[in-house]
């Protein structure tokens, strides 16, 4: 209850709830993986669960394993590419640090999100612009609380703060781009092992 408590306190009182967890350490491992969790979840139901008037996706086609790659993955490679980065400039926050906050910072996203979708369900096409306005201040009140937790667990100046995000996210992108090419040379490799195998079965 005590670890709930601080997660919504972070969202009003964002400077003073990441200092909790900087310099009193109370973040909650686990509660941070619950959100994502959440998270997750809450990606499966706006596909799912979204009134038909807004729904865009092919529900019968959904897998909802496609989904981890927009969640938890890049949630995972974000804290990698932010604790990397920070570290070679100095930055205070250790990994466990930059994994609650990032976890913590994404809850109104969440929460909103998950507004959009029950509403969806009673508004008519008019409605849509409401709902976009819903989402988008989820999102961007997340934004505000990323950008605060990192300036405090990393204790730089707002300019440092900002430009260690421009960096992370230029991070986020070789690492999605060296992952797709191991994968690529990966298939490569395999369809080699598997034509050498094929003509040796053939010759014999």
């Amino acid at each position: 209850m005590e670890q709930s408590k601080l997660m919504f306190y972070t969202m009003f009182h964002p400077l003073q709830g990441f200092e909790e967890i900087k310099l009193n350490k109370k973040g909650s491992i686990r509660l941070s993986i619950l959100i994502l969790a959440v998270w997750f979840l809450s990606a499966i139901l706006d596909r799912k669960v979204t009134g038909f008037i807004f729904n865009t996706y092919q529900i019968d086609k959904l897998n909802i394993l496609t989904l981890l790659p927009g969640t938890v993955v890049i949630f995972s490679i974000w804290v990698i590419s932010n604790w990397g980065f920070c570290t070679l400039l100095d930055g205070e926050g250790s990994f466990k640090e930059i994994w609650i906050v990032s976890a913590y910072a994404l809850v109104p996203y969440i929460i909103f999100s998950l507004a959009t979708v029950f509403l969806s369900n009673f508004l008519t096409l008019e409605g849509g612009v409401f709902l976009t306005w819903i989402f988008q201040f989820g999102k961007y009140w997340s934004i505000i609380l990323i950008f605060l937790g990192l300036y405090e667990m990393h204790q730089y100046t707002l300019k440092k703060t900002l430009w260690s995000i421009m960096l992370t996210i230029l991070g986020i992108l070789i690492i999605i781009f060296l992952a797709l090419l191991v994968f690529s040379l990966y298939n490569q490799v395999i369809v080699f092992f598997r034509t050498i195998y094929s003509e040796i079965i053939f010759r014999l």
